[in-house]
C-alpha cells in the first residue's frame, strides 16, 4: 500500500502532477490514476480483512485464557486470609504516581506559556490556539493514558463484576499488544483512505 502511494505520488508525467497520492483516496482521481486508485482500494481492503482475521482468531483464543488467568488469581488472593477486604483497592500506592505526574505535566505547560506565546505567525488562522491544541493533547494523551494505568493499580483483587470487566479491559488494550496495534493498524488504513495527511 506504501509503495503504491509512492509510485503514485512520484509517477506523475506532468510536474504539476506530483503528490496526487498525497491527496485521500476517497477524495476522487482523474482518469489517468484510476488504476492507482483502485490498487490502494484493494489494498486497503486486504489490510483490514488481515488484521480482522488475526484479531478475531487472537480475541476468541487469548482472550478466555486471560479470563482464566485472572479468575484464578481472583480466587487465589480471595482465600488468603492475610489479604484483608480494605485491601482490596490501594488508592495511594495507584493514583500517587499519576498525581505526581499531572502536577510534573501541569508545571512543564505554565513554563511552555511563559517562554512560548501563540502570535500566530505560523498560521493565523491559529492565532491564540496553537498552545491551547499542544496543551490539550499532553493532557489528554499522557494524563488520560496515565489514569487508566493507575484505575488498573487501583484494583488488587478484582472481586467484582466492575472491577473484572476493568481489569480485562485494561488488561487487552495496554497489557496485550496484538489488540491495541491491530485495531490501531485497522484505523490507521482506514484512515488514509478519507484523509491524505
Amino acid at each position: 500500500l506504501n509503495l503504491n502511494l509512492l509510485m503514485a505520488t512520484y509517477g506523475g508525467t506532468e510536474l504539476r502532477d506530483h503528490g496526487r497520492g498525497y491527496r485521500s483516496i476517497a477524495g476522487g482521481a482523474g482518469a489517468e490514476s484510476l488504476m492507482s486508485l483502485w490498487l490502494s482500494v484493494l489494498l486497503v481492503l486486504v489490510v483490514v480483512a488481515g488484521q480482522v482475521v488475526i484479531g478475531t482468531f487472537l480475541g476468541l483464543t487469548e482472550v478466555p485464557m486471560l479470563m482464566s488467568a485472572l479468575d484464578k488469581k481472583t480466587a487465589a488472593q480471595l482465600k488468603d486470609f492475610q489479604l484483608e477486604k480494605h485491601l482490596y483497592r490501594d488508592f495511594n500506592g495507584a493514583f500517587a504516581p499519576w498525581i505526581k505526574q499531572m502536577v510534573a505535566l501541569v508545571l512543564f505547560i505554565a513554563m511552555h506559556a511563559a517562554n512560548y506565546h501563540p502570535d500566530g505567525r505560523a498560521d493565523p488562522a491559529l492565532k491564540g490556539r496553537q498552545n491551547a491544541q499542544l496543551y490539550g493533547t499532553l493532557l489528554l494523551g499522557v494524563g488520560g493514558v496515565g489514569l487508566l494505568q493507575a484505575a488498573r493499580r487501583w484494583v488488587v483483587v478484582a472481586d467484582s463484576p466492575w472491577a473484572r470487566g476493568m481489569v480485562l479491559a485494561y488488561d487487552l488494550l495496554f497489557a496485550r499488544a496484538w489488540l491495541r496495534n491491530s485495531a490501531l493498524q485497522v484505523v490507521v488504513a482506514l484512515l488514509g483512505v478519507f484523509s491524505g495527511n
